[in-house]
């Protein structure tokens, strides 16, 4: 039995299936949501985002993925195409962020985890795992390059890491980022400083976990990625959380598809890569 939250007016329903499903489709017994693909000049589309600001969110899929994936997971309790997630901060909002922070060049105890340390002297001695005072490991936040790179992205994968755009594109997958063109340049660097405060901690497998089990625990101290992008974007607009609220989601469990529903929902500036909207829509709407 599925849950059909919330229909959009594009037509997108916000489902949230069961366990079987998500097995189904990972076995291959349900077909995945192909998006169809497109060619695009993919070298012109990211001289634009960068014209644009360099600055957004993206979903992305592997066209085609293999059996007993996590994509084909997410696909089957989902019923949508998009498998990852992840925030564009670019170059010029990168280096702005490290300036207003500096120390998030440090590595350093997460400051999210309840009891954490004291700031050790010596950071290059460091373990990247400390204790609380009851016992509980704290993972270490990496402190992050001096330099950005032009397509810069922070992505929770095995950790929440610091990688570019133009890997993605590379290996063929299809990518649609979205920004916001009212953002003001000071909630860009509210996003990008939560986004890099979160480099180098685990990624989140009980939240995944959660879309099938019921009773699976949600901790807040870790994000999956799609939850990361709905956190990072939230420290700058707290529109993508008024949205999930209201569609009846929980914005500390999102999925890629519901990064991908606000973005076609509020009508947001995209580029699509490898894809496009029609498609797109088709697709998750069928």
């Amino acid at each position: 039995m599925y849950s059909p939250l919330s229909i959009l007016s594009s037509g997108i329903k916000l489902f949230k299936d069961d366990f079987w499903r998500g097995v189904g489709c990972m076995s291959g017994a349900i077909p995945t949501h192909e998006w169809p693909l497109s060619e695009t000049d993919n070298e012109a589309i990211l001289r634009a985002i960068e014209a644009s600001g360099g600055f957004g969110f993206f979903v992305c899929r592997t066209p085609k993925p293999g059996l007993f994936g996590f994509q084909r997971a997410i696909d089957g309790v989902t019923r949508s195409g998009a498998g990852h997630a992840g925030l564009l901060i670019g170059g010029e909002i990168g280096m702005r962020a490290r300036m207003t922070r500096p120390g998030l060049l440090i590595k350093k105890p997460s400051p999210r985890w309840k009891n954490s340390p004291t700031h050790p002297d010596n950071i290059a001695a460091g373990h990247p795992w400390t204790w609380t005072a009851d016992g509980r490991p704290v993972p270490w936040v990496e402190g992050i390059p001096a330099t950005t790179q032009r397509f810069e992205i922070v992505e929770s994968q095995v950790l929440v890491a610091i990688n570019s755009l133009t890997a993605s594109v590379d290996k063929g997958e299809q990518v649609i980022i979205f920004t916001n063109p009212k953002w003001s340049m000071k909630q860009k660097v509210a996003m990008a400083c939560e986004a890099y405060s979160w480099v180098g901690e685990p990624y989140d497998p009980f939240e995944i976990g959660a879309w099938f089990l019921s009773w699976m625990i949600n901790p807040s101290e870790i994000k999956a990625c799609s939850t990361l992008v709905q956190k990072c974007i939230s420290a700058g607009d707290q529109d993508i959380n008024l949205w999930a609220k209201f569609h009846h989601l929980d914005p500390e469990r999102v999925a890629p598809r519901d990064n991908l529903a606000y973005g076609i929902d509020r009508e947001l500036k995209s580029w699509f890569i490898k894809c496009d909207l029609t498609g797109v829509v088709n697709t998750e709407t069928a």
